[in-house]
This record gives structure tokens, sequence and C-alpha cells, in this order.
């Protein structure tokens, strides 16, 4: 991370920071993993890496489950799905049973009010999320 800092290699930064999310995830150390991802999402929008994005949200995500913040982990995801959907990326198979999972953690019921709420707006969410 250090390295890619100093060069100026925003890329290799954004997944640096996406790894030490996702080895604070593995920790349990879930809000750091939270903060790490939140930094590799803003840097992999600010370079246009529409792959590394959606990799960031879907991590993100997942992190954000974890810490039972279920309003902020179905945008991410819906965020993840469109843009995997867009660049045909085969990850999308992962988003989709993360979304699946989340699902079956709230029931039927409370997903689908969740997605009343959130659907429509989850990109705002997102940009909150990033300014907090």
């Amino acid at each position: 991370l250090v390295i890619a800092k100093e060069i100026g290699d925003k890329q290799g930064e954004g997944t640096d920071l996406g790894n030490l999310g996702n080895a604070y995830s593995d920790l349990g150390q879930i809000e750091k993993a939270i903060e790490y991802h939140k930094q590799a999402l803003v840097i992999r929008r600010e370079i246009g890496d529409r792959r590394g994005e959606g990799t960031s949200l879907n991590n993100l995500g997942v992190a954000l489950k974890e810490n039972k913040r279920y309003y902020e982990t179905l945008a991410c995801y819906l965020i993840a799905k469109d843009i995997r959907m867009k660049i045909k990326d085969p990850n999308i198979k992962t988003t989709e049973s993360n979304i699946n999972s989340l699902k079956e953690t709230l029931g039927k019921k409370e997903y689908d009010r969740l997605m009343t709420e959130v659907g429509h707006k989850a990109e705002e969410i997102i940009r909150e999320m990033l300014k907090a």
C-alpha cells in the first residue's frame, strides 16, 4: 500500500485497500474492514475501475451485513450487481448469491420492505455512506 501510494499507482492502492478490508473482515474487525473497503471504493470510482468498483461494493456489502447494517448492505449489492451486469463480470454470481443470503437472513417480508425502501435510491445511500 505504501509503495502504491508513493509511486502513484491508484489501481494498486485500491486493490491493496480492498485486500486489507478483506483481511480485517477475516479477523472479525468489521469496522476497520468497512473503512478500508470504503477507501478502496472511493479510489476505484475516481479512476473509473468499474470491475474494482463492483468488487469493492460487494465486499463492503459483506462487511456491512456482518454489522447488521442491512439498508446499506442492500444498496451496495444492488449497485455492484448493476455494474457487474453492465460490464459482463462473471463475479456477478457472487453478488447474486450475497443478495440471496441477505434475503434468507431477513426473510421475504423484511427483504421486500427493504428493497422498496432502498431500490430506487441505492446510489444516494452509498454516496451518503462514503461522506461519513
